[in-house]
């Protein structure tokens, strides 16, 4: 059996949702009419997709963040280079920080689809379409770590913060 690789699934939720995303914009009529189309991809492609994205990217998020306090603590052998870089630090917030809100609104629309309230419209809405942001991230990243493994993300960084603070 073949394990998935994290970025791959990553990669395959960030196409879903971005898909998903665009018809929801340019087809409305799956969104006012969703009978049309079955409650699972509905469900997969609005609100399950963005919300294993988001769970990826919070993941990586407290992974650096991890790295970053064990570096402060004294531990060694958890650094990776560039995790100091002032760029890294900013990037790894935002982007955590956009992660995290669609996992919040991912979840609490499954759990709205889950109990039988009625009137769950801009749920999967707003989950598909702030997953759509967070995957164009994803794409422009692992874009950039692709094409370019060291020389144009080495040139982007920013020095890195023990540098920048004088320690």
């Amino acid at each position: 059996m073949h394990s998935v690789d994290r970025r791959t699934l990553e990669m395959a939720c960030a196409i879903v949702t971005c898909l998903t995303a665009v018809t929801m914009v340019f087809e409305p009529s799956v969104v006012l009419d969703p009978v049309d189309v079955p409650d699972v991809v509905w469900i997969g492609g609005a609100v399950i997709a963005p919300g294993l994205l988001g769970l990826s990217v919070v993941i990586d998020a407290v992974g650096h963040l991890i790295r970053l306090g064990a570096g402060l603590v004294g531990i060694d052998g958890w650094h990776q280079p560039g995790d100091t870089a002032v760029t890294r630090i900013a990037s790894s917030l935002l982007v955590g920080w956009l992660g995290a809100s669609v996992l919040v609104f991912a979840v609490v629309t499954l759990s709205a689809l889950a109990a039988p309230v009625g009137g769950v419209f801009f749920g999967p809405v707003i989950t598909s379409l702030l997953g759509s942001v967070l995957g164009v991230l994803v794409f422009v990243h692992t874009l950039v770590s692709r094409q370019f493994p060291d020389s144009l993300v080495s040139r982007m960084r920013a020095p890195p913060l023990e540098q920048t603070l004088g320690t």
